[in-house]
């Protein structure tokens, strides 16, 4: 069973400080950063923070592409 499943089922409490290794939380679980797949977002520092998971839109990306190019396309993907 992946954690996935874990948390799923068992509607495991998110901690949202920034600074905390743990994600997701309960009587007899805890799950790290580094045991979920995709980034989470207040977990990641300011100006990392993904913004679209289906698209991989990042601030960094979006920063990039409006230094190299003036503008974002991010909104229209």
């Amino acid at each position: 069973m992946s954690a996935r499943d874990h948390i799923d089922k068992a509607g495991l409490p998110f901690c949202p400080v920034p600074d905390c290794p743990v994600v997701y939380f309960g009587h007899d679980e805890v799950f790290d950063r580094d045991e979920i797949v995709v980034p989470v977002f207040q977990k990641e520092p300011t100006g990392e923070h993904t913004i679209c998971y289906c698209f991989a839109i990042s601030e960094r990306g979006i920063r990039t592409e409006l230094i190299r190019t003036g503008g974002s396309s991010a909104s229209e993907r």
